[in-house]
């Protein structure tokens, strides 16, 4: 077993010990609040748990009306500039002329 527990083994594992793997100050933190505890629902109602609030690197991305105070507002617009669809081209491409194709069509 890795020393402290699940998450104190895996920041231990990566070297990230003293910024990750514990809920503390200075350290990241990835975690959700549940709306109800995860380990008492019947198994059918976990796909129905909702988030409350959010936590990604330690800070909030999001947060329900209990949790709102938290909330650091509106997140950045989502970018692609990481993909290498955007580079290479992909499969969307082939799909986009599929569809134009078939509305041209059906015209």
């Amino acid at each position: 077993m890795l020393p402290g527990g699940s998450a104190r083994g895996g920041a231990w594992s990566t070297g990230h010990e003293g910024t990750k793997g514990a809920i503390a100050p200075g350290q990241l933190a990835d975690f959700s609040i549940l709306d109800s505890d995860f380990f008492e629902v019947a198994d059918d109602d976990i796909q129905t748990l909702r988030a409350e609030l959010t936590a990604v690197g330690g800070e909030v991305v999001f947060a329900e009306e209990g949790f709102r105070r938290y909330d650091a507002g509106p997140l950045p617009p989502v970018t692609s500039t990481w993909s290498p669809v955007r580079v290479y081209g992909g499969y969307q491409r082939d799909a986009e002329r599929r569809t134009r194709g078939r509305v041209a069509d059906e015209a």
